[in-house]
Parts: C-alpha cells; structure tokens; sequence
C-alpha cells in the first residue's frame, strides 16, 4: 500500500505546476516584466523538460538505481515549485520553472518501469488509476488556479502544489528505507534481494542480469541497480520468460522497430494533445465565443481525458492486440476536429467531446511501455526512449500549429498538420500492438 500511495501522490503531483502557471500568468507579468520571448520559453518548458528527461532516464537508472533517482526527481521538482513562488525576476523563475519539470519529466518517465517492478500482474489496473490521476490534475489546477490567486496572490496559487510533490516523497521515502532495511537482512542470511518485498529466489539474480543486458542497459549498471548483493531489479517473471530473454543478443533501444512504433504513438498524441491545450481557446475566440467560453471548453476538454485514462488501460490490457481500440480513438480526433475546423459554432460541444475522446491514446500509449517489456530495465529503456522523441517533437508541433494559421490566414492548414501527426500516430499502433517485447526484438 506504501508503494501504490507513492505512485498515485506522484501521478497527481506531475501535472499540477504544469497547467496551474498560465490561467495566472497575468497576474505573475504584473509583477515580473514576462515578454513574448519570455512567455515563449515558459510554455516550452514543460515539453522541453520531459524530452530531455526521456533520453537521461535509463542512463541514471543504471548508474543510481529506480527508487533513488525518483527521489532526487521529487525534491527538485519540491524546489523548484517553492522557489520560482519566491522569485524576484524573469531569468530565475524561469530556471526553476526549468527545474521543476525537469524533476516531473524524469517522474514521468519512471511511472511506467516503477508500475513494472512493484505490481506487475495487474499492470492494467494501476496504468488505469495512475493515468486517471494524471488527467485529474491536468484538469483541475486550472480552475483553482485563479481563486487560489484571488484569495492569496499569484506565489501561493503557483507555490501551493509542492506540498503535493512533498507528500509523493514520503512514501518513498519509507519505501527506501524499508528496502534498505530488507538488503541488510538479505545480505545477513546470504539469499539474494528482490525489490519490492519480493520473495527472493536463489536461480533469479544471473537470469535477470542477463535480462538487463537483453535491453543494452545491463553489465556494471545492473549491478548498481540492484543493490549490493541482490540482483538487478524486475518484475517477478516465470523462468521461461526470463530464459528466453537471456537467449537473444543485446538489443538496442535506437535500432528497435518496436521502439520506434511507440515513439511514434507518443509523438502523434503529444502533438495533437499539446496543440489543443495552446490553441484551442484562439480558434474558438476566434469563430465568435467569448473568451470565458472558450477557457471553460478547454477545461471540458482536459475533463474528457477522465474516462478514457480509467477505462482505457483495463480494456486494452486484456486485448491481444489493441490496434483496433487505437484507431477508433483516431477517428474520434478526425471527426472532432473536422467539426471545429468547418463548422466551429456550431455543435462545438459534441467536437469538443470527441476530440477530447482522443486523448485515449496517451493511456494506450503508456500502458504498452509495459505490456511491450519484460522486465523494469526494459519499461524504463522504452519509456525514456518512446516518450524522450514524443516530447521534442511536442515542442514543435504547437508552434508550427500557430505559425501556419499566420502564414495561411486561417485553420485549415493548422488542421493539415494534426492530421499529419494522427497519420504518424496510426503508423506506430500498426508497429506497437503486434504482441511482441523489446528484449525478443533480435528473433524478428
């Protein structure tokens, strides 16, 4: 229960500093001069910060381990969210807004190979409630941001939310200490330690040393990760599986098809979902909604990603291949925006709903960081990798979005572009659901 504390708390913590900044940033350029340029920056942060983090994970989890470089993340993203609250000019609180999402980038990343090691065989339900919570906040802090800045000013409304990340990092911090704890008394009895309160197993610690390096991440890094004396980390997996992993050569995350497939599906979602938070309030303003309106569609549609991140990851869990579940939430996108983009005032609410429908993909994709793996090694290798590519090019799409309505004078080419990233999207669920791993990808 500690554990499934800790990765609720932490979903919940990772979008609240994120969407909570903008619906006040009025108030924060009355006091501290924000220009374009600046402004510009600020909102690239976010997708800046989980790209670069994407590609650093599997490379510190090797070098530090899961459960301490996921520590490290929250008291940053803790400082971070404190100090730019205190923040006397543009340069700082721009850095530690850079900090803040660096450390939830890198929380991001890890939520998938931590759902990996401590709840393996109901990976399905806790993708469903961490992506729930996920959406949760994504959704909510904007309609409390501005009371929260009515009642105590604009550095409580954003600073307020590092008491979450505080409360993500206790149960962690239990976490740790308990599993430090469990290796002292592995290494009294001579058995191997399996993280997680995992019964250990006396034939585990070679075989999943082996997985390790199925994924290319292996060798002295394994080790690192797995403690002293134990073995590297992973979920409890039959030794068949384990086996057949420690069978093939090593693989390498770049050169893997299926890791392309997935960074493709991260890229489709991100751009389209991205897009839709930065433009979607312009473009209806633009069709002839008051601004009020048109903020509170863009909350209806952030609500939307509810049900589809709950119902989601517990349907496609159970589905062999899930490509078709994926191609309707596409055709939802396509309908929705067909709406917006030819008759915008008309039946807005029902474009809105389907659009907003559309985000399923971003539960889909994350759950298949986990059902494309074998092992914790693997889920982290993918989940950096697949959403390291997804984020950067989320940092262009909703700048070029808003470049080719200037350019063309109005949405119809900006619509182009999302249809372009639903093609991506598509390409990469043909690629990804196939039922195969990443740790078999040198059989293919």
């Amino acid at each position: 229960m500690t554990v499934l504390a800790g990765i609720l708390l932490l979903a919940l913590s990772l979008r609240l500093a994120v969407s909570g900044v903008s619906p006040v940033l009025a108030g924060i350029a009355a006091e501290l001069p924000f220009g374009t340029a600046s402004t510009g920056v600020l909102g690239m942060l976010p997708t800046a910060a989980f790209a670069a983090a994407g590609f650093a994970v599997p490379v510190l989890m090797r070098r530090i381990g899961l459960e301490v470089l996921l520590l490290v993340a929250i008291v940053m993203a803790a400082v971070g969210q404190l100090g730019r609250a205190m923040a006397s000019d543009v340069p700082s609180f721009l850095v530690l807004s850079g900090l803040t999402m660096a450390g939830y980038g890198v929380g991001n990343i890890l939520l998938p190979p931590l759902v990996k090691r401590y709840f393996p065989d109901r990976i399905g339900l806790i993708t469903a409630l961490y992506v729930t919570l996920l959406a949760v906040s994504t959704a909510f802090s904007p309609l409390l941001a501005v009371p929260l800045e009515e009642a105590a000013g604009w550095r409580f409304s954003i600073g307020v939310w590092a008491a979450v990340s505080v409360a993500a990092l206790v149960p962690w911090l239990v976490t740790a200490w308990t599993e430090h704890s469990r290796r002292k008394i592995s290494r009294l009895v001579l058995q191997p330690y399996r993280p997680g309160g995992l019964e250990p197993d006396q034939h585990d610690g070679a075989q999943t040393r082996h997985a390790l390096a199925a994924v290319g991440v292996g060798g002295a890094g394994a080790s690192s990760m797995a403690g002293l004396d134990g073995p590297a980390p992973g979920p409890p997996a039959t030794v068949q599986a384990i086996t057949a992993t420690t069978r093939t050569t090593a693989v390498r995350v770049w050169r893997s098809p299926l890791a392309w497939g997935l960074a493709l599906v991260f890229a489709g979602t991100s751009s389209n979902t991205f897009s839709m938070f930065t433009w979607l309030p312009p473009l209806l303003v633009d069709s002839g909604m008051l601004p009020p309106m048109a903020g509170t569609m863009l909350a209806y549609y952030a609500i939307l990603a509810l049900p589809t991140s709950l119902l989601v990851p517990l349907i496609a869990a159970r589905l062999r291949n899930p490509l078709g579940l994926g191609l309707l939430f596409i055709g939802f996108y396509a309908a929705g925006y067909a709406g917006l983009l030819l008759s915008p005032s008309f039946g807005t609410w029902l474009w809105i709903t389907l659009a907003g429908l559309g985000q399923g993909t971003f539960a889909l994709a994350l759950l298949l960081v986990n059902l494309r793996t074998r092992t914790t090694a693997g889920a982290g290798a993918l989940s950096g990798f697949a959403q390291g590519i997804g984020y950067t090019v989320a940092c262009a799409g909703p700048l070029a979005f808003g470049l080719l309505r200037d350019v063309s004078g109005d949405w119809a080419a900006s619509f182009g572009l999302l249809g372009a990233a639903l093609l991506l999207l598509a390409v990469g669920l043909v690629i990804v659901s196939r039922p195969r791993y990443l740790e078999d990808a040198a059989r293919d």
